[in-house]
């Protein structure tokens, strides 16, 4: 018997026309807890669902593994090791899974539901992105592979369609390997290739294994295209394009975008680069270039489009006359008496914007800005159109606020002209480390590893099944993100807990002949008895 297909409502934004959707028991809900609110998406290998877990009250997503991909092996098998490997992660850049399984035959993740738009669409409403914006964008994707990365855990198909931007501008990176059309795995008869066309690295390309700096090439091109809005590579087949990531020279970004910084370009560049090892050495020297590229140009706020302008802008515009018909010919002109008070209050209202905007020479008018660091965003954002000014937010920087509050304002002056543009840049939260694996190290250079990342490191010693001296693990673990300077237990080993040797027996305890089992004890009794010594 056929299972019974999913009951989803229809939305605005399903796109999943003429796809099969996936199946699984429509009593109960789905595996006994989940009620299906609405589709959010659909790929060729999963299906994403909104869905309200029941058993503990909240909203999650939910994928689903096609109905076609559900009797292969090999494709349930890595949805559930990427299932697994991911909710091992405990990082604030990376989406929480927080349930797999299969129900029905159904395998399924329920993951953390993330409100926000995907960077792709963050790129198609305002590309190309200010070069601060990019920089702020990409080193939360860099903090989320880091973490990944220190655990064993390779995304393959970093893209912006599988980067979430939430409403305050931080980041989120989601679908570890995981939404990726059947049409893309296949590229070559080389192996099996893992990723998309437009992002792949030139080594996924030639169906080789995918480690670390393949996930930093794909960070490159995802630069690019926010700074450029378009793709370093294209073309009508996903073959063709995989063959110029294998071997077409990128093309100059400045040339693309020639706003764009001379170190921004090289750090793209040497992302982009054909040879894993011409590319940085982790996610952390990646990110750490980008922050020096950050610092040696002063990148000024994107001034916000007139269309954007909200509502409580205050503008005047002088209006071209309208055409003089007949049918306004043949209108009865006012008396003179309306017209001399209707130019008196247009003669008013003129002088009192006059007044707002300009002062003496002609000068625009200076507002003090309020201090809004630390202030949740939208209050922020209240507060400065409150003063007359445009508000562009920024995407979230690592900061002490605590996230989702104002980590700083551009230009940080005391004043600025009214109508000017105020850049307001949420926090993030204080930046975050990942602890890396240091099992097998030395004590010296486990000692060196951690600490050049700024962690407090505390030695401690224990038996364990490493060589002496050799560092045995962390707490807390390897891949665990912990804020700067954290206190980081190293334990070193003692070698193997020494075995106990055998304890001696204590002499007249030993067990006497066999037979009667009387020892010489009972021989010198029996002496006395018979009047011997």
């Amino acid at each position: 018997m056929q299972k019974p297909t999913l009951p989803i409502p229809s939305t605005s934004n399903d796109s999943g026309g003429g796809r099969s959707r996936a199946t699984a028991p429509t009593s109960g809900g789905f595996a006994g807890r989940y009620e299906i609110v609405s589709r959010l998406g659909v790929g060729g290998m999963a299906e994403v669902v909104l869905a309200r877990d029941r058993a503990l009250g909240r909203l999650v997503a939910l994928k689903l593994l096609a109905p076609g991909l559900a009797g292969d092996p090999s494709f349930v098998e890595r949805f559930r090791r990427e299932a697994t490997a991911i909710a091992s992660l405990n990082h604030p850049g990376v989406v929480v899974i927080y349930d797999h399984g299969v129900a029905d035959g159904q395998p399924y993740i329920a993951m953390e539901y993330v409100a926000g738009r995907t960077l792709k669409q963050v790129i198609a409403d305002s590309a190309p992105l200010a070069p601060g914006d990019a920089i702020a964008y990409a080193c939360q994707v860099l903090d989320g592979l880091a973490a990944a990365h220190a655990v064993g855990i390779v995304h393959r198909d970093i893209k912006p369609q599988n980067l979430i931007v939430r409403d305050d501008g931080t980041l989120k990176v989601a679908d570890f390997g995981v939404a990726r059309s059947v049409d893309e795995t296949v590229l070559t008869q080389l192996g099996s290739v893992i990723g998309t066309a437009d992002y792949i690295s030139p080594e996924q390309a030639r169906g080789e294994i995918a480690t670390p700096p393949s996930d930093l090439y794909s960070v490159g091109v995802v630069l690019f295209e926010m700074l450029t809005g378009t793709l370093p590579f294209t073309g009508e087949l996903s073959v063709a394009v995989a063959n110029q990531h294998i071997s077409t020279p990128a093309p100059s970004l400045q040339e693309a975008n020639p706003a764009v910084p001379a170190a921004l370009a090289s750090v793209v560049a040497q992302a982009l680069a054909k040879a894993r090892s011409r590319r940085f050495d982790s996610a952390a020297a990646m990110k750490a270039a980008l922050e020096a590229a950050r610092a040696e140009a002063a990148f000024p706020p994107r001034a916000a489009p007139t269309a954007r302008l909200p509502a409580t802008a205050v503008m005047t515009q002088v209006l071209p006359p309208a055409p003089r018909t007949a049918a306004r010919k043949a209108r009865r002109l006012p008396s003179r008496g309306v017209l001399v008070v209707a130019l008196a209050v247009a003669a008013l209202l003129v002088g009192l914007a006059f007044a707002l905007t300009t002062r003496g020479g002609g000068e625009a008018r200076s507002v003090g800005l309020p201090r809004v660091v630390g202030l949740p965003v939208a209050s922020a954002v209240s507060a400065l159109r409150t003063r007359g000014f445009v508000v562009r937010t920024l995407a979230a920087e690592h900061a002490n606020e605590a996230p989702g509050t104002v980590a700083a304002v551009r230009p940080n002056t005391a004043s600025a002209d009214f109508g000017s543009t105020i850049a307001v840049v949420p926090s993030s939260g204080p930046s975050r480390i990942a602890i890396p694996p240091v099992a097998g190290f030395s004590q010296e250079a486990a000692v060196a590893a951690l600490e050049r990342l700024g962690l407090d490191v505390r030695p401690q010693t224990a038996f364990g099944p490493t060589p002496s001296g050799t560092a045995i693990g962390t707490t807390p673990p390897a891949g665990t993100a912990v804020p700067p300077r954290s206190s980081v237990a190293l334990t070193i080993s003692a070698g193997p807990a020494p075995v106990s040797p055998a304890k001696p027996v204590p002499p007249g305890k030993a067990k006497g002949p066999k037979g009667n089992g009387r020892g010489k004890g009972h021989e010198k009794q029996k002496e006395k008895r018979a009047g011997g010594p």
